[in-house]
């Protein structure tokens, strides 16, 4: 996961990084990152990196989870479900 994490960030700046010659995703859809075992922490400290990668790139990152988001909000809004999906 930490891999992908990061692969994602890289992602991000493809445009930045090699002009013309890359598109950039515009969009990074994550599904609850927090599930697969990573520290909290470090799962915290990429999600704000990869909002401020974001932010820098134009780029719309959308990460479903369970836990709260750790806000900044300049860069972080979180968004409430009305309903949530009970495992069966």
């Amino acid at each position: 996961m930490l891999f992908f994490l990061a692969y994602s960030y890289a992602t991000l700046f493809l445009v930045s990084d090699l002009s013309e010659e890359a598109a950039s995703p515009r969009l990074l859809l994550l599904d609850n990152p927090y599930q697969q075992g990573i520290d909290t922490t470090a799962v915290d400290d990429v999600l704000q990196d990869l909002a401020n990668a974001a932010r820098a790139t134009g780029t719309q990152v959308i990460s479903t989870q369970a836990l709260p988001v750790p806000r900044d909000p300049a860069t972080i809004r979180e968004i409430h479900m009305l309903r949530e999906c009970e495992a069966p």
